[in-house]
């Protein structure tokens, strides 16, 4: 059954349309963004409490990621945490 999936993989593209494929790839954008802020925010809030070289690296990569999806996301991270 798998191969014959493989081989026919149902027109989808063809049937559903310009439109269509444009709120479903949009639908994915979206969701993809959402992981990567969470994504983010996370490893700022794990920096926040130990700033320790792991942390950094996870941060900015992590910055990284979320800048390659939404350009115009900016950040840079401290020197040290803010006080809390």
């Amino acid at each position: 059954m798998l191969a014959h999936l493989r081989s026919d993989y149902l027109n989808l593209i063809d049937r559903l349309g310009a439109g269509t494929m444009f709120h479903l790839e949009r639908s994915v954008l979206v969701l993809d963004l959402a992981r990567l802020r969470d994504a983010f925010l996370d490893a700022y809030a794990a920096w926040q409490r130990q700033p320790t070289s792991e942390a950094t690296e996870l941060v900015q990569r992590a910055a990284a990621d979320l800048r390659r999806l939404d350009p115009d996301f900016r950040f840079d991270l401290p020197e040290t945490p803010p006080a809390q």
